[in-house]
């Protein structure tokens, strides 16, 4: 059992772990923002359905909302490149690769 575990982790440490991730389109790989972004999701759906015959558990929703949004936004800024804010002009001003990607396409 223990010779098992070694040459596992022997294998492991050579050629490296498959870990499941979702596929990412615009990038053409595989993406664990986005698989996070999918279990959180699911979490979030699965925290409704339960709260509709336990209305005492509202917490676990409003944070199961809580952490799609944050891994939402995690997953949106990996493709941001240039933020500015302007205070004089109360703007700010986002750039990311699809607006790069845009500008080729036309």
């Amino acid at each position: 059992m223990l010779n098992k575990i070694k040459s596992f982790f022997n294998f492991a440490s050579e050629h490296g772990l498959k870990m499941p991730m979702a596929y990412d389109y615009s990038v053409e790989g595989p993406s664990a923002t986005l698989l996070f972004t999918y279990i959180a999701f699911i979490c979030t759906i699965i925290s409704f359905i339960y709260l509709f015959f336990k209305p005492d558990v509202i917490s676990p929703a409003i944070y199961s909302i809580i952490l799609f949004v944050i891994c939402l936004v995690l997953y949106r800024l990996k493709r941001l490149s240039e933020f500015s804010v302007d205070l004089d002009d109360k703007s700010i001003s986002l750039k990311g690769s699809e607006d790069e990607d845009r500008k080729e396409t036309k």
